[in-house]
């Protein structure tokens, strides 16, 4: 998943053509979101019908032949490689050297790093607050996380059929939208606010995936593609770890104000993001 993720991304204008981009990714964010609320129930038919780890790893290993065959059929616009070869950490200091030159796409990948960080202390804390404070079973965690996965599907949607009438810097605006439904959960401390923010979130984050993605793929040269797509899941994954550790010692004492620490940390961040990087390219 290391290698293909930056792959899927990098080779996705090579596929598709500039103007419908951004409602690739929608359409994709969207299958994803669906496959969250699906997977679950397939899985447990599965295990109810055959009861066997065996049948579940032979699946798997079908799902990946079939996508491969798919893959092979898609038409591919090949582009002319540089006859100079580079090896691994000169092809990754030259993609830093690309992206510190491109202030937008830095601020973007600034952002979307810093946005990965934050948000895995709202992961952290929805079991938290529903299984410990309010004392709720894990139907209760499952059906936050099944409205999650259903606020991404309609938000797909409606970005597919609006993508071409908007700006793609229009992210900043749902950034916003998604600050105010963690704070206003974070200030009213209640299951029913956090079904809603789990909802807004799973709308809000899809629009704001497929965008910034869309504004990578059309922004950077195609040839350096790949490379920023690396750096960028590279700086995400190393941050995955600190992040696990610093907001699993806060979360327990930050309790509801962990959703108010995101809506602000998010915001602050955005707007720095947006007036030093991006608003002026």
């Amino acid at each position: 998943m290391a290698i293909n993720s930056p792959s899927a991304k990098a080779v996705v204008p090579n596929v598709i053509s500039s103007e419908n981009i951004e409602s690739f990714n929608s359409l994709q964010n969207t299958l994803s979101s669906a496959i969250k609320v699906v997977s679950p129930l397939v899985g447990a038919l599965l295990l109810s019908v055959f009861n066997n780890f065996n049948v579940f790893i032979l699946i798997n290993s079908l799902s990946f032949l079939i996508s491969a065959i798919l893959i092979s059929t898609v038409p591919y616009n090949n582009i002319k490689q540089d006859s100079n070869k580079q090896n691994f950490v000169k092809r990754l200091v030259s993609g830093l050297k690309y992206v510190i030159n491109k202030r937008k796409i830095l601020g973007i990948l600034i952002f979307i790093s810093f946005l990965n960080f934050i948000m895995i202390s709202y992961d952290l804390a929805l079991p938290y607050i529903i299984n410990v404070i309010l004392n709720k079973s894990e139907d209760f965690y499952s059906l936050t996380i099944s409205l999650e996965a259903i606020g991404g599907i309609i938000g797909g949607i409606v970005l597919t059929y609006v993508s071409k009438r908007r700006k793609d810097s229009n992210f900043v605006s749902d950034i916003k939208y998604l600050c105010m439904i963690l704070l206003i959960a974070g200030i009213f401390k209640n299951i029913y606010f956090i079904f809603g923010c789990a909802l807004i979130n799973g709308y809000f984050l899809v629009q704001i995936n497929a965008k910034v993605f869309t504004i990578i793929q059309k922004e950077t040269s195609q040839e350096y593609l790949g490379r920023v797509f690396s750096i960028l899941f590279i700086f995400s994954s190393l941050l995955v770890s600190p992040s696990n550790i610093i907001f699993g010692k806060l979360v327990p004492v930050l309790s509801w104000n962990i959703f108010i620490f995101c809506s602000f940390s998010i915001f602050v961040m955005s707007y720095i993001v947006n007036k030093n990087f991006i608003k002026d390219n």
